[in-house]
């Protein structure tokens, strides 16, 4: 039997979309999911400081601090990834990022977190996140999967919770 060539795994754009296509639908998808975010984590703050200055800097301070923390860990610290370590797939990115964006968004709606930042504190952890694991792997492909996560998320959310 002559020698099959057996299919590489190399990445290569689904039949009939252009790579120029998936690109752009790339970064849009990665402004949206940021865009989401960060407004959802600027406005809350923004509300607590025009209430009371006290419960602003609180607020203010769960936005940063995960965030902080991401920096440090991801940029400052100079982690080694370990060379046999296993990567997981780009879809358990995405799968854990929809479900983590559907839990803090029916969590939102669902209790009234009066007086503690946990909405800032929840999506400053998600933006954290994706700052760790972009450096982490170094990789765009993994942040694109995560994005696409939230931004499915998201959506879903819209679907089961309504306009919020």
């Amino acid at each position: 039997m002559p020698y099959s060539r057996i299919p590489s795994r190399q990445k290569t754009s689904p039949p009939g979309v252009p790579a120029v296509l998936r690109r752009a639908l790339n970064y849009i998808t990665v402004t949206l999911a940021l865009a989401f975010l960060l407004t959802n984590l600027i406005g809350p703050i923004l509300v607590s400081f025009a209430n009371d200055f006290g419960l602003g800097l609180r607020s203010l301070a769960a936005g940063i601090l995960p965030i902080l923390i991401a920096v440090y860990v991801g940029f400052l610290l100079n982690l080694k990834v370990p060379a046999n370590e296993s990567r997981s797939p780009a879809i358990n990115n995405f799968v854990i990022f929809t479900l983590w964006t559907l839990l803090i968004i029916g969590l939102e709606r669902t209790y009234d977190f009066v007086g503690l930042p946990f909405r800032e504190l929840l999506f400053s952890l998600t933006l954290a996140t994706l700052i760790w694991r972009y450096k982490r792997r170094n990789s765009f492909e993994a942040l694109v999967s995560c994005c696409y996560g939230i931004v499915c998320g998201w959506l879903a959310a819209l679907v089961l919770f309504g306009w919020f």
